[in-house]
């Protein structure tokens, strides 16, 4: 008769933590009181080791970036160390079941973080249909929410307890963990990367009912299904921006095998950084009308806003959607204007030479030869560098010359002026005609630019 194979018991903590743990009157198995189970340490740190290390990284985001020292920086926050651990106890577990054939017992400290990261990132690895939106979401909804994971006091929510001790980015690393898992298998996941990091954003932004309060019970109590928005309605809403176009619905190999190697892991940097320049956190924002609007009018939502919070409580990390881009440094923000302006100054050029030439040959019969010509050598300065403001002529002081010259000039303006503000489409941001020298086209701006130089 074949013998039963043995439970596996994996305990989240290390050895010397759940000894400590016993001593106070915590649990901990002893193999000699359990014949026929075996126990496995994953020697994951706790929510207050995880807290400090999530300090460094956000330190190291602040500051100055040393290219020299960059990765022995990272290497010192052990964050992505942290995320090969859990990783690798995930992978532990999908082999116990799948290879060895075994029952699995995962717990830890309380129960309800390290154990819910585990078992849901084994279930992600073994059941392709928690690699859907719709199992994502019953993943989610069953291992973290009705599972008891404290949202509130791990995410510093507005219904969260006042011990700073509480609050731990362990939905954050979880999901850093899944972001590690698509960006190794792109085809293996029915969303995409926007999918998690609107997710990871709207998890402390409290614009939706499902983060909030620390169980589905103290959900129940406050009635936050009927007087709340639901994460898992938007994204349903905007399911072509979070769908993954490489998806492949193979049921066949249902199992992936990530590697756990620390050399191998990405830093997040979508969410934990800001591509300013600065080197500060990302501040996620995007357009909130968008996300507000219901699918119907009878549809059952749950997120009434408030002020968004860190993972830590010091204030920082994913707020609520306010906008529809990250804010950048000042630096780069005046060099994105100032291009932006130059794009737009040169297709107002184009559009004031083109109306300068049509104008042109329209009246060609009625101008005076000098006149076509003033027109003609407008088209020719589209690209000219504009002159500073100092050495431009003063077209009140007697440039007209001779009084019928004059009078011609006046009308080409005139008709130039009209003709380049119908091109531009828009007549309340039209172009003015500035000044002229000598019947030509000296510059146009757009109305408001004054004498700001390009």
């Amino acid at each position: 008769m074949r013998s039963a194979k043995k439970v596996l018991i994996m305990d989240a903590r290390s050895y010397a933590a759940a000894f400590g743990n016993r001593a106070r009157g915590g649990g901990m198995e002893c193999n000699e009181y359990y014949k026929d189970c075996e126990v496995e340490f994953m020697n994951m740190a706790n929510i207050h080791e995880i807290r400090k290390c999530f300090h460094r990284l956000r330190a190291l985001l602040a500051s100055t970036p040393d290219q020299s020292a960059w990765f022995s920086g990272l290497e010192a926050t052990k964050w992505i160390f942290n995320l090969s651990c859990l990783l690798s106890s995930a992978v532990r577990c999908a082999r116990a079941l799948e290879a060895e054939g075994r029952p699995v017992v995962v717990h830890c400290s309380d129960g309800w973080d390290r154990t819910s990261q585990i078992s849901s990132l084994a279930q992600l690895i073994l059941d392709p249909y928690y690699r859907t939106m719709e199992g994502f979401e019953v993943l989610v909804e069953r291992e973290w929410l009705a599972f008891g994971h404290k949202m509130a006091d791990r995410n510093g929510g507005p219904f969260c307890a006042p011990e700073p001790n509480e609050r731990c980015p362990i939905f954050l690393q979880w999901l850093d963990c899944v972001h590690q898992l698509l960006f190794q298998f792109p085809c293996a996941f029915q969303f995409n990367f926007a999918y998690l990091i609107k997710l990871a954003r709207h998890v402390y932004s409290n614009l939706f009912g499902n983060f909030l309060f620390n169980s589905d019970r103290e959900r129940r109590e406050h009635g936050v299904r009927g007087r709340t928005r639901s994460i898992w309605t938007f994204l349903r809403y905007h399911a072509p921006k979070y769908y993954n176009y490489l998806y492949q619905a193979d049921r066949d190999a249902a199992s992936i095998w990530p590697k756990t190697d620390a050399r191998v892991l990405q830093l997040w940097q979508e969410v934990y950084s800001d591509f300013s320049g600065r080197g500060q956190l990302d501040t996620p924002a995007d357009s909130a009308p968008e996300g507000m609007n219901p699918p119907a009018a009878g549809a059952v939502t749950n997120g009434e806003g408030g002020n968004g919070s860190d993972v830590d409580g010091d204030g920082g990390t994913p707020p609520a959607e306010t906008s529809s881009s990250s804010p950048g440094s000042a630096e780069s923000s005046s060099s994105s204007r100032a291009a932006a302006a130059g794009v737009v100054f040169t297709d107002v050029l184009a559009a004031a030479a083109s109306a300068a030439s049509a104008a042109a040959s329209t009246m060609s019969d009625n101008l005076s030869s000098s006149a076509a010509a003033a027109a003609a050598a407008a088209v020719g300065e589209e690209s000219r560098v504009l002159p500073p403001p100092e050495s431009r002529e003063d077209p009140s002081a007697g440039g007209a010359g001779n009084g019928e010259s004059g009078s011609e000039e006046i009308r080409l303006r005139q008709v130039i002026s009209s003709s380049a503000k119908k091109s531009s489409g828009d007549e309340g941001e039209g172009v003015e005609l500035k000044e002229f020298k000598r019947s030509k086209v000296s510059h146009c701006m757009p109305l408001g630019w004054g004498e700001t130089k390009v």
